[in-house]
């Protein structure tokens, strides 16, 4: 394997990548598309369905943020939050592949896994919700 980091994706300014020093990828990568109906009643019928648009579209993955792995957990789950808080629009890539057009973090649950003897986090294990910007 060359020495050189890998990059496997990326979400806006966050990098999945893979090299010898750390491994930062995500895991569980699920998508959602949809649309919305309107039910009409028919009287003594069936009921008419109407299509009435497009449902916006969804996507989650899970990403370990651990030092184990070379990679400063408390960094990138701030990275994270300041890309939630300020609401921004990002590209998001697998490969040399773009998935969807736009999307914005919405949601990111994180599950504090372990610490060090001083209390100070050695990993995260977060579930991000990602949906599509139009």
């Amino acid at each position: 394997m060359s020495k050189k980091a890998r990059v496997v994706g990326s979400l806006g300014d966050i990098v999945f990548k893979v090299s010898p020093k750390a491994i930062q990828t995500i895991n569980n990568l699920e998508k959602s598309v949809g649309a919305d109906y309107a039910t009409h009643k028919i009287h003594n019928g069936y009921a008419k369905l109407e299509y009435t648009g497009k449902k916006v579209t969804k996507g989650s993955f899970d990403i370990l943020l651990s030092a184990f792995l070379g990679v400063n957990p408390r960094k990138m789950q701030a990275q994270l939050e300041r890309n939630i808080r300020n609401g921004k629009v990002v590209s998001f890539m697998m490969g040399e592949k773009k998935i969807g057009k736009q999307w914005v973090i919405s949601d990111v649950k994180e599950k504090y896994t372990f610490f060090d003897g001083n209390g100070d986090v050695l990993a995260i294990e977060c579930m991000v919700t990602i949906q599509g910007y139009h």
